[in-house]
C-alpha cells in the first residue's frame, strides 16, 4: 500500500496517491484541477487539496471567485457587501453597489443610503435637496411642501417665501405668515412696512404705494395712530361730479359731505367758523371756572388760619385768641378803655 498524499487527512484515507484523491483535505479543497483555469475532464476528480488557496476564500472554502453578495479583500478573503446593495457590489461601502442599485435611496453622488439626509427628499430613489425656504425638510420638491409648514423666512398662503407679495410684509421671525399692509402704510418690497410720508396718504390696506395729496387736496394726520389715512379738500373746494378730486370751487355754503375713499368729511367755511367759535367759548368758560376756584380756595384758607389781631394802644402786643374761632378775648391796659379793667370777650 502507498501512503496518501500529504494534503490528505490521514485518518480519512484516500483513493490514490495524488492531492486530488483525498477523502478529506488537511488544508483547502480547491474546486478545479491546478493550474487555475484548467478544465475538469470527464471522469476526473474536479477538486484537489492544497495548502494555500490559489483563489479566494469564501466562508472558509477556497473558490475561484466570491459570491454575488461578496467582494474580495486584499487578503483574497471574500467579505459581505454593504446592506444597501441589491444585486451585489464591486468593493466595500454603499458607493460600490453593483450597477448603482440600492435598496432604498441614493445620493446624487451614487452612494446608497437607508434614508435621505436632512432637508432632502427621495425622488425616483435619488435624494434631492428641499426648497431653500424649508427649515426642517420637505415631503416633496417645492416651497409648498415644507415639512410641517416650517419656513426659514415667511409664508404666504401655505407656501414658504423669502419675499411676501406686494402690499404685504414680513414680521422678521422664522415661519411667520405675511401680513397685510394696514391703512396709513405702504409695503413696496414684500419685506418691510413703511408709513406714508407727509403730503401722501393711504386709506385702504394691502397697498404697495401711498397716494399723493395734489392740487387742492389736504392730507389728514390721524392723531391717534400718527398716520396719514385720509384727505380733505381745501377750503372752498369739493369733489366734482365728473370725478375730479377737490377740483370744483364752491359757490354756495354746503353742509359737510363725505369724500369718496376718505374716512373724514369735507370742512366747508361755515364748519370752520363754527369750530373756531366753539373753541373760544370753551376757553372763556375754563378761565371763569379757574377764577371762581381760586377765590373759593382763598376764603377757605382764611377761615382755617385767621390772622392775629393787634391791640391799638400797643401794636406790638397781639390780642389773645380763646374759645371757639368766632370768640376773641381782648386784653388792654389802656386806662381810658371803657368797662372794667381786665380781659374782655367779644363774640363775632
Amino acid at each position: 500500500c502507498q501512503a496518501c498524499n500529504a494534503q490528505c487527512v490521514s485518518a480519512s484515507g484516500c483513493m490514490g496517491p495524488s492531492a486530488s484523491d483525498c477523502n478529506e483535505c488537511a488544508g483547502y479543497q480547491y474546486p478545479v484541477n491546478y493550474p487555475l483555469g484548467s478544465a475538469c475532464k470527464s471522469g476526473q476528480n474536479c477538486a484537489r487539496c492544497v495548502t494555500q488557496c490559489p483563489g479566494v476564500l469564501t466562508r472558509g472554502t477556497c473558490a475561484l471567485a466570491c459570491s454575488a453578495f461578496e467582494y474580495p479583500s486584499e487578503t483574497t478573503t471574500c467579505l459581505a457587501c454593504d446592506a444597501q446593495c441589491v444585486t451585489g457590489c464591486t468593493a466595500a461601502g454603499p458607493a460600490a453597489c453593483l450597477n448603482g442599485l440600492c435598496r432604498a435611496s441614493k445620493l446624487q453622488t451614487g452612494v446608497c443610503v437607508a434614508s435621505c439626509p436632512s432637508r432632502t427628499v427621495a425622488v425616483n430613489s435619488v435624494c434631492q435637496a428641499c426648497d431653500a425656504q424649508c427649515a426642517l425638510g420637505c415631503t416633496a420638491l417645492g416651497a409648498s411642501s415644507c415639512l410641517n409648514g416650517s419656513c426659514l423666512y415667511g409664508s404666504s398662503l401655505g407656501t414658504c417665501v423669502t419675499q411676501c407679495p406686494l402690499g404685504q410684509y414680513w414680521q422678521g421671525t422664522p415661519n411667520s405668515a405675511c401680513q397685510l399692509c394696514q391703512p396709513g402704510y405702504y409695503c413696496a418690497d414684500g419685506v418691510t412696512r413703511q408709513a406714508c410720508p407727509a403730503n401722501s396718504f393711504q386709506s385702504v390696506g394691502g397697498s404697495s404705494a401711498c397716494k399723493a395729496c395734489e392740487g387742492n387736496m389736504v392730507c389728514v394726520l390721524d392723531l391717534v395712530t400718527g398716520l396719514y389715512t385720509s384727505y380733505v379738500c381745501a377750503v372752498g373746494y369739493t369733489t366734482g361730479v365728473n370725478g375730479t378730486v377737490c377740483g370744483t370751487a364752491l359757490t354756495t355754503t354746503t353742509t359737510a359731505t363725505p369724500v369718496a375713499g376718505a374716512s373724514r368729511f369735507v370742512n366747508t367755511q361755515d364748519d370752520m367758523n363754527v369750530t373756531i367759535a366753539v373753541a373760544v367759548i370753551i376757553g372763556v368758560a375754563v378761565i371763569i371756572i379757574l377764577i371762581i376756584a381760586m377765590v373759593a380756595i382763598a376764603r377757605i384758607k382764611r377761615r382755617l388760619h385767621p390772622s392775629p389781631i393787634y391791640d391799638i394802644a400797643e401794636p406790638s402786643k397781639p390780642v389773645g385768641i380763646s374759645g371757639p374761632l368766632n370768640t376773641l378775648t381782648l386784653s388792654s391796659d389802656d386806662p381810658d378803655h371803657r368797662g372794667p379793667r381786665g380781659p374782655q370777650s367779644e363774640t363775632y
